[in-house]
């Protein structure tokens, strides 16, 4: 949650300004439109996915790139949203590791974008928490193989 926080506001100068507790996600996640996850595998398996409005999404990749987004199908904001989850990513793999030894390694991220998505998540359990910026909401939903203490 710690790079999320960080490396959203250092990358798109958003800030999350309420982020809920940790809860228990159970079924599908019902998207606000744009969601990228990343799985991950080593010691353990699991994804880290994060979901929030066209809006949002279109606002973090034009500040990251200085280039207006208008489109969620314009390539370039594709790659700029998937980079996006990749570093998120990046940093709390690597913290991970340096803390746990987990060898934990990233597979490439994938974007999904539409009106009324449900993503239907892998028989992980996982855990769900819900965040606001200024310009709209975000969930990030972490999940591992064997489950997450909350």
């Amino acid at each position: 949650m710690e790079s999320t926080k960080t490396l959203l506001k250092d990358m798109t100068g958003i800030d999350i300004v309420k982020m809920s507790v940790p809860t228990e996600q159970v079924g599908e996640v019902d998207s606000m439109g744009v969601c990228t996850t990343i799985t991950f595998a080593g010691k353990c398996k699991g994804r880290f996915m994060i979901d929030m409005p066209p809006e949002l999404a279109l606002a973090m990749v034009s500040n990251m790139s200085g280039e207006k987004m208008d489109s969620i199908k314009y390539k370039l904001f594709l790659a700029g949203i998937a980079e996006m989850n990749n570093i998120i990513a990046g940093d709390a793999n690597t913290v991970l590791n340096n803390q746990y030894a987990l060898g934990l390694r990233l597979a490439p991220p994938i974007v999904f974008t539409g009106k009324n998505m449900i993503v239907a998540t892998a028989k992980m359990d996982a855990v769900f928490i819900e965040a606001s910026t200024e310009l709209g909401p975000i969930k990030i939903n972490i999940a591992f193989e064997g489950g997450i203490e909350v």
